[in-house]
């Protein structure tokens, strides 16, 4: 019994190795080592080993055809890919001329370019998501620029942070950009890092510190300007007050009197009123925008609140720049209308006084 499975065991063997001197030294050392046995080894005859010799053959020579089948099919597939990849390379070159890519914008700052959609997205919808994935990081107070790395897989190139996919390419992302995405992804990798490396000093604990002293520095700033005002309104209403018995005199016309004294105090302190609100206005409409800016998170209110207040402004001024030809022309009528009243005034004063006579026209 033991011997016939020392039997098929060699024969095994000699099925995957092939090799018939291994075969007789096995069994040489095996039934050498065997010291509790004395049975002879078996015999195999020369038409048994002849068949299998036969089947081994046979075995390599189906291993190398199916290597050679393998190695043509591997070829196969990348001579299709190579061919299917310069008609894309084609196809991008003729659209890139046209096409426009859809920015990455962080911040006000366009990183870079994104041209084809991937895993259901569209190429802006990548972007923004992009964008937004940029931006969280580079708000994050505890963030580490560096750590941000390249993970290749088969079919894509990742950007990552920590466990965080940051921005992913394809082959045809990389022939949008004529280089690899590999190469593609380092570029990216660069201009990202840089750009965190800028946020994180403008989002940084120490510069958070610094915008808060900003923030309190307007507001005492405002209320002081507020105090002023007020002092300043306060005093000028006295002084108002003091006009009533110096300087301020009733105004009359034929006797009849439109404005006393006392009328024209309570009509001067109701204008120093309206400039004090007036101030109050200008000081929040500039120190509102001011505080927003401030913080970045609050800057893009800032510039809406600023254009808000200053489109106005700007339609105002612009309507006084356009209206100054009209003023001109104004001020060309009434003087000239005023010269000419003066000399028909001064031609019907000498014909009065009988110097000048007129046919058609008597002294009285």
């Amino acid at each position: 019994m033991k011997r016939n499975r020392i039997l098929v065991i060699l024969i095994t063997l000699l099925i995957t190795t092939g090799a018939h001197a291994q075969l007789q030294e096995i069994l040489q050392q095996i039934l050498g080592n065997d010291t509790t046995h004395t049975v002879e080894a078996p015999q195999i005859d020369s038409t048994q080993l002849k068949q299998i010799q036969k089947e081994l053959e046979e075995a390599r020579l189906n291993e190398a055809n199916m290597r050679l089948e393998m190695e043509q099919l591997r070829l196969q597939t990348f001579s299709a890919d190579s061919l299917k990849q310069a008609e894309q390379k084609l196809r991008i070159d003729s659209l890139r001329r046209i096409t426009k890519g859809v920015p990455v914008v962080v911040e006000g700052n366009t990183l870079f370019h994104l041209y084809t959609n991937r895993g259901g997205y569209s190429a802006q919808a990548r972007a923004e998501m992009d964008a937004a994935i940029i931006t969280e990081l580079g708000e994050r107070f505890n963030l580490h620029p560096d750590s941000v790395y390249l993970e290749n897989t088969d079919i894509v190139t990742d950007i990552m942070y920590g466990d965080k996919v940051i921005v992913s390419f394809t082959d045809k992302d990389g022939l949008w950009e004529n280089c690899t995405r590999e190469q593609l992804a380092e570029h990216v990798r660069t201009i990202i890092v840089d750009k965190l490396k800028e946020m994180h000093k403008e989002h940084s604990f120490t510069q958070l510190c610094k915008r808060i002293l900003y923030f309190i520095l307007v507001l005492l700033g405002q209320y002081l300007l507020y105090r002023l005002t007020l002092w300043l309104y306060r005093k000028s209403k006295v002084r108002i007050q003091r006009l009533k018995d110096t300087k301020l005199k009733p105004i009359s016309i034929q006797n009849y009197e439109i404005l006393d004294t006392q009328k024209q105090v309570n009509l001067l302190i109701f204008a120093a009123n309206i400039i004090r609100y007036i101030l109050v206005l200008l000081q929040l409409l500039i120190t509102v925008p001011l505080l927003f800016s401030i913080f970045p998170q609050t800057k893009n209110l800032a510039y809406t609140i600023f254009y808000y207040i200053w489109d106005p402004v700007k339609e105002i001024l612009k309507g006084i720049v356009n209206y100054i030809p009209n003023l001109f022309t104004i001020l060309v009528i009434y003087f000239a209308i005023k010269y000419v009243i003066k000399g028909l005034r001064y031609l019907a004063t000498e014909v009065d006084s009988g110097r000048l006579k007129i046919n058609g026209f008597y002294t009285d």
